[in-house]
């Protein structure tokens, strides 16, 4: 590679705050700038093409500055605060920003002077024949309603200009290009004004919800509501009614601070543990690529989480997990999140046990919206083969049964016993009911411990249930990210991106992907310098081994 850097040859001096001092980005402004170069760099990825880097440039393709702090992945768990973890997703949030508006907009077009001046003429054409209009149609004799729905549509046009020019001149390339400092910005638009527009922009949140959808409580209002028959009419293939039952919550703190520190957790499992040929763990903190280790780490859907609790449950729940579909995993630990979630919550009169509870629960919702809406970004399976027939199934149930209310719901779920009759019939379907209610009843029994020293009591601790639980399904969540391909994550982006799409390329930053290999030699093997240059990352491939 013809590398002549403007920075430096040495890899210590060469970090990106560095860069961006040396640069003289405006303070407000420099997250912008992170998020544009690290973007460049996680480009490739969301075609599906795998990166393979020599390990010393490891520092900058796999662990770039995730947040406005200096980071480093050795701190312990326990330090990472609020500010890190919003950080970190603010950071996810404008890469992916950068990258819709290269795949659904005109902003990168817009972004030259051909494209500003083809927008103005636009523009002006547009003014000059409303202008002209208003003139020439006082001299002529046009029906009103003519007349109304010309001056609709030209004043339609203009008001759609300007607010693509708003948007314009509010997207992450814009504010790019105005936080680098030269005298015909300062001239023409002014620094305060450029710090106005980036904390402004800045100012939204980057993630606002995340979908829902509670397979019972469907079953519940499905069988009650007029409005199921008349969209089951309307839409054979049951399209509208997904999106129709599809409710919207927060992604709050709590959890985006779990899924950190989850993945986190990850990483530090992968740097400091290595197989041996054997098949033994054994902790060494090594920095060599282990193509084995990790790809075990990414396949794990809960089963880890359900072995490190192992001798407190005393049982086997493979079943559950791994022995079966993905698809069939989410809808049986699915049903038992709901009936333990209410019946704690009756138990404790209306009270909810801890944020692991909540979690749980958005998880558990989440990746049953997956299942029924986004079926093509989980592992392929007969997912709706499987929803269809337990839906139906619970509906069947329930249809001895008047104005159900969840906890009625709960109840009459959690009556079902194993010797009852017509259990077979479940077993003739694609239906998991059953097996849903039966790891409802497992997971019950993990909800105590003997306290105190000389006369040990039983005491009920249902957070020790939700924390295993909420491991469990952030490892789902884990998993399917890892196995949606990049390009659907990509697609996804103009619906408004999924938590999904976040995790993914959270996971892919802590290098906690199979996409990005390490290797010890490649073109760069005889440099003893491997020059790094951030602004050439147009010739990124010239930096991969």
């Amino acid at each position: 590679m013809d590398s002549s850097p403007t920075e430096g040859s040495n890899m210590e001096k060469l970090d990106l705050e560095e860069h961006l001092k040396r640069k003289n980005v405006i303070e407000e402004g420099k997250y912008i700038h992170r998020a544009f170069l690290v973007y460049k760099i996680y480009k490739p990825l969301f075609s599906d093409l795998k990166l393979r880097i020599h390990k010393k440039l490891r520092k900058i393709f796999i662990i770039p500055s995730l947040t406005l702090e200096d980071v480093s992945m050795r701190r312990p768990l326990r330090t990472v605060g609020n500010a890190f973890v919003e950080n970190a997703f603010k950071m996810i949030h404008t890469e992916l920003g950068f990258l819709y508006d290269v795949l659904f907009t005109k902003t990168t077009i817009l972004q030259s002077v051909v494209g500003i001046i083809l927008r103005s003429i636009c523009f002006l054409s547009t003014f000059a024949a409303l202008v002209a209009f208003s003139m020439v149609v006082g001299k002529s004799d046009y029906h009103r309603l003519d007349i109304s729905i010309t001056y609709l549509l030209l004043g339609g046009a203009i008001f759609l200009d300007i607010y693509s020019a708003m948007s314009h001149a509010f997207s992450y390339w814009t504010l790019y290009w105005l936080t680098i400092p030269s005298k015909w910005v300062d001239k023409l638009v002014g620094r305060s004004i450029v710090s106005w527009l980036v904390v402004r922009r800045a100012g939204k949140k980057e993630m606002i919800s995340m979908a829902q959808h509670s397979l019972i409580d469907y079953c519940i209002k499905a069988q009650e509501s007029c409005w199921t028959r008349i969209l089951r009419v309307l839409d054979n293939e049951g399209i509208l009614e997904k999106f129709w039952w599809t409710s919207w919550k927060p992604v709050n703190l709590d959890l985006k601070k779990f899924i950190y520190l989850h993945l986190q957790g990850k990483f530090e499992r992968y740097r400091s543990e290595r197989k041996t040929d054997n098949g033994t763990i054994e902790n060494k903190v090594c920095d060599v690529f282990d193509h084995k280790l990790l790809s075990d780490i990414l396949k794990e859907r809960g089963d880890h989480t359900l072995q490190r609790y192992r001798t407190l449950l005393e049982v086997e729940f493979k079943w559950s997990t791994t022995e079966i579909e993905f698809g069939h995993s989410i809808l049986v630990w699915h049903i038992a999140t709901y009936l333990l979630f209410n019946d704690d919550k009756k138990g404790d009169s209306g009270s909810v046990p801890g944020s692991n509870c909540q979690i749980s629960m958005l998880l558990s919702d989440y990746m049953m919206y997956l299942l029924l809406v986004r079926p093509q970004m989980l592992p392929k399976g007969i997912g709706e083969v499987r929803i269809r027939d337990t839906r139906d199934q619970i509906i069947r149930f329930f249809n001895r049964k008047k104005s159900l209310t969840p906890n009625d719901a709960t109840s009459a779920l959690l009556g079902i016993k194993t010797d009852e009759t017509g259990i077979q019939e479940f077993s003739r379907s694609k239906s998991v009911m059953f097996e849903g209610c039966k790891l409802a009843f497992m997971l019950q029994e993990f909800e105590g411990e003997w306290e105190g020293d000389l006369e040990k009591k039983w005491q009920r601790n249902p957070e020790k249930k939700w924390k295993m639980m909420a491991e469990v399904w952030m490892e789902m969540l884990t998993f399917a990210a890892n196995r949606c391909e990049w390009k659907e994550h990509a697609t996804h982006l103009r619906n408004g991106g999924e938590l999904l799409t976040h995790i993914a390329l959270l996971m892919a930053h802590l290098g906690l992907t199979e996409h990005i290999q390490v290797v010890e030699s490649g073109r760069f093997t005889s440099d003893p310098h491997l020059d790094w240059n951030w602004d050439q990352l147009s010739d990124l491939a010239n930096y991969l081994a």
